[in-house]
């Protein structure tokens, strides 16, 4: 009976965190999407295909991303408008607006997710250790 128990609240305890973890991957898609910053979107995507296996693992990659969406997001307002106008090769309004917005929208947004995705890799780790 005792271990009928023990196993009643690790499964409430798995579903959720895996509900919380699919919430928190729609609002950071959403708010990802928002940033128009394709090569952003390519990089989360490759950081949150990693596999982690260890909690150790989970914090040092969690914590790099955080690191990288932190500093990405605080310059991105100075570089953005820069690369975009190299990126085309122009120097048109359009293009310099494009690069605003995406550094903008990036100092507001990119610290957001990287910290949601940091939780998301803990959630993740801590979801196959009560598998």
């Amino acid at each position: 009976m005792f271990l009928g128990i023990i196993s009643l609240f690790t499964k409430i305890f798995t579903g959720i965190v895996k509900t919380l973890d699919t919430i928190l991957f729609a609002i950071t898609k959403t708010l990802t999407k928002i940033t128009c910053d394709s090569e952003y979107v390519k990089l989360r995507q490759a950081n949150r295909n990693r596999i982690v296996r260890t909690f150790r693992e989970s914090f040092y990659y969690g914590t790099k991303n955080l690191k990288i969406t932190l500093i990405d997001g605080l310059t991105g307002l100075c570089t953005k408008p820069c690369k975009i106008r190299n990126k085309y090769n122009k120097r048109t309004f359009g293009t310099i607006a494009k690069g605003t917005w995406q550094g903008l929208a990036g100092t507001i947004i990119k610290p957001v997710v990287g910290i949601f995705d940091f939780v998301h890799i803990m959630l993740r780790v801590n979801s196959l250790f009560l598998s």
